[in-house]
């Protein structure tokens, strides 16, 4: 809340949340409520997948997140450091007009995978 020190909406500051785990939650029922609290307030959730290629906990975190295009995997903390670069865009590319929806496509980090190219630059001016 505003009153908590959160900016409030008119700031037009995204409001986003990162969650890292490495292991499926106690209550998976009780994980994906609270999200959802934390989506209906506005708040985008991005998620890190940590060294478990468990499908039940992919599940979970795309239920927290309500959009696949969030989750990300890493293989342990040391390529997490690795990857800061790419997670950062991603929270930068947040559409937060937008409701969240699980979207058909995946976002897999790995440690191998190589940097994002950047643009092309513009042609000198004559």
């Amino acid at each position: 809340t505003v009153a908590n020190g959160m900016r409030p909406a008119s700031d037009g500051v995204p409001k986003l949340a990162v969650l890292m785990s490495d292991g499926v939650s106690n209550s998976a029922t009780a994980a994906v409520a609270e999200a959802e609290l934390l989506r209906n307030a506005g708040v985008t959730i991005l998620a890190l997948q940590v060294g478990s290629s468990s499908a039940s906990l992919r599940a979970e975190l795309i239920d927290i997140t309500n959009n696949v295009s969030l989750v990300f995997t890493v293989a342990d903390f040391d390529d997490l450091a690795a990857e800061v670069s790419e997670i950062t865009t991603a929270l930068c590319n947040v559409d937060t007009a937008a409701p969240t929806t699980v979207s058909p496509t995946t976002a897999t980090i790995s440690p191998s995978a190589p940097p994002p190219s950047p643009p092309p630059s513009p042609p000198p001016s004559p």
